[in-house]
């Protein structure tokens, strides 16, 4: 029995770890930053439900040529009551880790769970609500190598870059995550001397200027609005689409310096995706509020709706308040409070 003890403590110290490791560096890049005025205070991690953890780290880990915080040591299972009430696995165990993309805000963040039903979801890149890791690096060559050496698969039809100065190639993780990889001319500026530059993130919704609408109404982000759609050629070679009909906007998220970007696709058969957590091939985006309840009745007055089971706020033993929600185009967010300093 002492032995069983000391197993469960172990386990529920080390998820304590993931939780900090989580939690705790978007605290620590928000302090560079003035403090906006608005209801978002900075951005958060990409959060993905995986099949396997460590052939996710692997292939990562490569890609990104980073370390997940934390360390390389095995992660265990364990359960965490509030996690699994967010996550609508209720009495399940999960294990995870996040790997911080280099010169960047964003955290590639990793959840794997057990005993729970995980079918895997299969979006689409041109459904509304799918999103995208844009990475920006020095060599093509040498992510693309990475990404095939650790069980991904290239979506681009040529099977190669696209461009002649910038080149740009669509590829998918082990799950079917989507993941652009950009290598531009001239380069983006940055400290890193590795391969990595930069990284950002996209997604695609169905009307370009109701979504701006949504996120300037229901978390004051000052995006522009777009204007009137395009022929890329560029794109729909990376894609595969043809002549890509689209419109395009960028903007940071406020109390940050990330970069996201919101795409429309005029694509025949295009559906809004519905994520059901937690489905592997399921994501989330994580922002930090000044006030949950707040951002939560704005969102829901917007056209946001709660995710499965996120009813109820949870609430950690240190302060920090969540709650997922699912936006108009069906990407879901988790919207996290801290606790005043």
């Amino acid at each position: 029995m002492m032995l069983i003890d000391k197993t469960i403590t172990k386990q529920k110290a080390i998820l304590c770890a993931i939780l900090i490791t989580v939690f705790l560096p978007a605290s620590v890049f928000s302090q560079g930053l003035p403090s906006p005025a608005g209801d978002v205070v900075g951005s958060g991690n990409y959060i993905h439900i995986v099949e396997d953890l460590d052939r996710t780290l692997t292939f990562y880990q490569d890609l990104l040529e980073a370390e997940p915080r934390g360390g390389t040591e095995p992660r265990v299972f364990g359960a965490i009551e509030q996690v699994g009430q967010m996550y609508n696995a209720i009495g399940s165990e999960f294990r995870g880790a996040t790997i911080p993309v280099p010169d960047t805000e964003l955290g590639m963040e990793f959840l794997e769970w057990q005993g729970v039903n995980r079918s895997a979801l299969e979006p689409r890149f041109y459904d509304p609500g799918s999103p995208v890791f844009l990475l920006f690096v020095r060599d093509i060559e040498v992510s693309i190598e990475a990404v095939i050496r650790n069980g991904g698969s290239i979506i681009t039809p040529t099977g190669e870059p696209v461009g002649a100065d910038s080149r740009f190639i669509f590829v998918q993780d082990p799950d079917g995550y989507f993941i652009e990889i950009l290598q531009l001319d001239p380069a983006p500026s940055s400290a890193m001397t590795g391969n990595v530059l930069a990284g950002g993130f996209r997604f695609t919704v169905a009307d370009i200027n109701q979504t701006v609408d949504f996120y300037n109404e229901a978390f004051e982000f000052n995006l522009p609005e777009a204007g009137e759609r395009n022929d890329d050629a560029l794109l729909g070679a990376i894609t595969g689409l043809g002549l890509a009909r689209s419109r395009l906007v960028f903007g940071l998220v406020p109390g940050s310096s990330l970069n996201i970007e919101l795409l429309e696709l005029t694509v025949e058969g295009g559906e809004r995706i519905h994520q059901e957590l937690p489905a592997i091939g399921s994501s989330v985006f994580r922002i930090f509020v000044r006030d949950l309840d707040v951002s939560i009745a704005k969102a829901l007055a917007a056209g946001a709706v709660l995710a499965a089971n996120n009813v109820q706020v949870v609430t950690f033993g240190n302060g920090l308040r969540m709650r997922i929600i699912e936006d108009r185009d069906g990407l879901l967010l988790q919207l996290i409070e801290r606790p005043q300093q």
